[in-house]
């Protein structure tokens, strides 16, 4: 929504419009009240004060109040009036400020002042008592008239801090739905992830429960966290919570709310911040020409400003500055003037009259921060010099003194004229928080200075986010002046998938079931996949993966980006949802899986997932597809036959493996999905496995069964399938005995399925056993099996089958229930010998299959081969 500093959010609505009010600390004026119909565009409408003047050190004298000042301001509208809260975080100084005023552009009015309330909820109950919700889960009743707090009034803690609540817990706010309260807060385990929870209660003194409302690291950034929720005139509900965003500070994100179970759930259906957001944010920065005589809104003075050392009139058109004090740098400089920085990239740029500065005066343009790079124009004797610098200011923890400066100075050089113009540009995109040092000097052009500086957001400093600062101090006398021309700004777009995609290509890595030639999808080191569509025409986009849906967000150029939850690693299938309609993304290579072709991505695993990968120096088997004639369906078919590398150099037969899929895909999906030739590459390299031949056919199972609604197969589920029984025993066997060099008898035939392949196996193996020596089962759906009447009583016959099947393996994922556990069983205790796996961690997915197969193929032809 606001990608600028702008945190501890409060919202309310009044008619038409949203209200906002923000913390800014040690800025003045401060409290900025904003004001929007859309949630989307903000104005800065009123400031809730002008100057703080409880303490010395809000001018700077005795210390400073650096990350101090003005915080968490609770906003709420009563009997047709705006009252705000909030308690300076400061001692002396710290006593809560109640305020008021009949419209938010103020004036703003001084109600009373009373105890400090820490990160506190002003809420006015419908019975026409008023409460301050603080601190971690404290209330306190007020008198009606907010003078004080109401003696012998409701004063107590509403509930203990569970297990999971290790750490912070704060940011109260409150509201009252349908006769129960909300209490909304950030919570943020120790060594957890920073989260929104929720505590209920049907009374105000409750008791209270709670539930996590919010958990999302929206657009990869750290975890969101601390807001509130406010209802729009339609009835809809949204929340606004800000989110940590490095060097530009804490920015407003904004998110449906979902009432579930009388629950204010936020984020859309899957419980994120959307991707896509209604319109480009308006600008909380703004460039200006200082024509007018006052201020505006969005400009900050550093501490209490001396009025009587700046104008915008003693020279029309230009916003003076006169140094005041004597300081040694510039953090204890008054007078410096300053606005936001905001994402994903700005610009800011002054033009500077040096003509009136003095020997040892200091003036330019920061990216003013805890830590700070900074343009300075010292005049020393007749002379002035630019400087790019770095500086890291040192505060006591008890008054905030600075006590010191580490500064590194990055360029120095010497500059004619009396107008200079510098410039910072500012790069906030993930993983950057870079910003960029330029000058320019009269009818020159612009030239680089310094080195790019790493921007940061400190807490045990300013606590705020990076802010450009137009500055002039002195150093030896008090008296000089510079006369500021004009301040330039420029953004690029909130959202603009270009730059963020050019982001993503420094800290993301590109899929590798991309076409080539496309850089989307990518995977981040989360595991969450980023997609990317042009579809300028689209309403809506998502993606369609791993059984949830991911609103995609639409830039000004159509271009639409999404990004995931973090996926499990293996292989996913996965389509685009655009207006209602199921594509495949042009991006992706197609993979046949859920009955039709389906776009793919695969989540890499580390190096335990070498054996499915290509490696090094290992020579390369072959995948073909061949056409044969099936005399028992009267009708052209397709295999997949993999040869290992060194079949195309001899004379040499080898043992064949057939190896069937499931249902709902086709014979393709072992060579692509599976990876099948890379591990059966690397196992024979390894001398893991014997080279042998591997046959992969459809089996007649690319449509899933369906016997209820007369669809393409109508086979009850005991015969699904089974029309491939005849093809492989009486075509494809006899085909690929005469067209490739195989070894043609049992001993050297072996067959093993996925899930319905596991089935098929079974049917065909078990029914057929002068053909086969050697079977697998890969999640096998063998379901109900009866083994004194299956397969003529075989199975019953241990000794019988054990003589004639060398090898049986079975395995599965431990995640997925497909009763292979108990089939083990089953057959151990009736004397067959089998061999079992299971992978951890996995479902019914192809990284299970991957390593069943890996497993399996060891095993196969070893006793024949002696």
């Amino acid at each position: 929504m606001l990608w600028a500093d702008v945190p501890d959010p409060d919202v309310i609505r009044v008619g038409d419009y949203y209200y906002l009010v923000t913390t800014t600390m040690h800025l003045m004026p401060g409290g900025p009240i904003m004001r929007s119909k859309d949630l989307t565009n903000w104005e800065t409408v009123s400031y809730l004060f002008d100057r703080l003047e409880d303490s010395p050190k809000y001018d700077m004298r005795g210390g400073t109040v650096y990350g101090r000042g003005q915080w968490a301001t609770s906003l709420k509208y009563h009997n047709g009036k705006f009252y705000a809260l909030f308690a300076p975080n400061d001692n002396p100084g710290g006593q809560t400020y109640i305020l008021t005023a009949d419209d938010a552009a103020g004036p703003w009015k001084l109600v009373s002042r009373m105890r400090h309330f820490h990160d506190a909820s002003l809420f006015f109950d419908d019975d026409g008592r008023v409460y301050v919700f603080y601190g971690t889960g404290q209330i306190q009743e007020l008198l009606p008239d907010l003078s004080d707090v109401k003696p012998g009034g409701v004063s107590m803690t509403l509930f203990k801090r569970d297990a999971e609540e290790t750490g912070l817990l704060e940011g109260s706010r409150v509201i009252k739905h349908d006769g129960k309260y909300y209490l909304l807060m950030i919570s943020w385990p120790n060594g957890g992830k920073r989260r929104q929870v929720c505590y209920r209660a049907d009374k105000i003194t409750g008791p209270y429960e709670k539930k996590v409302i919010l958990l999302d690291n929206f657009a990869g950034f750290p975890y969101v966290g601390q807001g509130t929720i406010v209802d729009g005139k339609d009835g809809s509900w949204n929340a606004v919570i800000f989110q940590d965003r490095g060097g530009v500070g804490r920015v407003l994100t904004v998110m449906p709310c979902r009432w579930t179970d009388g629950w204010p759930m936020l984020g859309d259906e899957n419980g994120k911040v959307p991707m896509a957001v209604s319109g480009e944010p308006a600008s909380l920065v703004e460039s200006d020409d200082f024509e007018a005589t006052k201020l505006k809104y969005c400009w900050q003075w550093n501490h209490n400003p001396i009025d009587a050392a700046w104008s915008l009139t003693e020279r029309p058109g230009y916003l003076r500055l006169r140094t005041n004090r004597v300081v040694s740098n510039l953090y204890e400089a008054l007078n410096t003037v300053s606005q936001r920085m905001e994402g994903p990239r700005c610009s800011g740029a002054v033009t500077i009259d040096l003509s009136h500065m003095q020997d040892g005066d200091r003036c330019g343009l920061a990216a003013f921060n805890g830590h700070s790079g900074i343009l300075t124009v010292s005049k020393d004797g007749k002379r002035n010099y630019l400087t790019m610098s770095s500086a890291v200011v040192n505060l006591s923890d008890k008054d905030k003194k600075v006590e010191g400066v580490d500064e590194e100075t990055l360029e120095r050089v010497e500059v004619d004229g009396n107008i200079i113009e510098l410039r910072i540009d500012a790069d906030f995109t993930l993983g950057k928080d870079i910003a960029t040092f330029y000058y320019k000097t009269s009818a020159g052009e612009w030239k680089s200075i310094g080195k790019p500086y790493k921007m940061r957001f400190d807490y045990r400093r300013l606590f705020m986010g990076t802010r450009f600062a137009i500055f002039n101090y002195a150093t030896k006398k008090a008296g000089g002046y510079v006369d500021v021309d004009k301040f330039t700004y420029n953004r690029e777009p909130n959202f603009d998938s270009k730059v963020i995609s050019a982001s993503l290509m420094e800290c993301t890595d590109e899929a590798l079931t991309n076409v080539g030639g496309n850089k989307f999808p990518r995977i981040d080191s989360e595991r969450r996949g980023w997609f990317r569509l042009h579809a300028p025409q689209a309403k809506r986009v998502q993606v369609d993966i791993a059984g949830k849906k991911y609103d995609m967000r639409r830039d000004a150029s159509g271009t639409w980006l999404g990004v995931t939850d973090p996926l499990v690693v293996g292989f996913h299938y996965y389509f685009l949802i655009v207006d209602g309609v199921s594509v495949i993304d042009p991006a992706t290579d197609t993979f046949y899986g859920c009955c039709r072709q389906a776009g793919g991505i695969e989540v890499p695993e580390g190096k335990e997932g070498d054996y499915y990968r290509p490696q090094a120096g290992v020579a390369k088997g072959q995948v073909r597809s061949v056409q044969y004639w099936s005399d028992a369906k009267k009708e052209w078919r397709r295999a997949m036959v993999y040869t290992p590398a060194e079949y195309e150099k001899g004379k040499k037969k080898y043992p064949v493996l057939y190896l069937q899929h499931g249902m709902g895909e086709d014979e393709t999906g072992w060579s692509k999905q599976g990876m099948m030739q890379n591990i059966m590459d690397n196992a024979i390299a390894k001398g893991d496995a014997v080279p042998m031949i591997v046959v992969m056919e459809s089996g007649d199972v690319e449509q899933p069964f369906d016997f209820r609604n007369g669809g393409p197969n109508t086979q009850e589920r005991s015969s699904y399938g089974a029309s491939f029984y005849g093809v492989m025993i009486k075509d494809l066997i006899p085909y690929i005995d005469t067209h490739f060099r195989t070894i043609a008898d049992r001993e050297h035939r072996a067959m093993a399925g996925l899930s319905w392949g596991g089935h098929q196996t079974f049917d065909i193996v078990l029914s057929n056993i002068d053909k086969f020596a050697w079977m697998g089962g890969f999640s096998g759906a063998i379901f109900g099996l009866d083994i004194k009447k299956n397969y003529e009583g075989l199975l019953s016959r241990p000794d019988e089958f054990n003589k004639k099947i060398h090898y049986l393996f079975l395995g599965c994922g431990s995640e997925e229930n497909m009763g292979t556990a108990a089939l083990v069983k089953t057959l151990t205790d009736a004397g067959i010998k089998v061999d079992s796996y299971t992978s951890p961690g996995t479902h019914h997915e192809w990284l299970t299959w991957r390593r069943c197969l890996n497993e399996f193929i060891p095993n196969l032809f070893r006793k024949a081969s002696k």
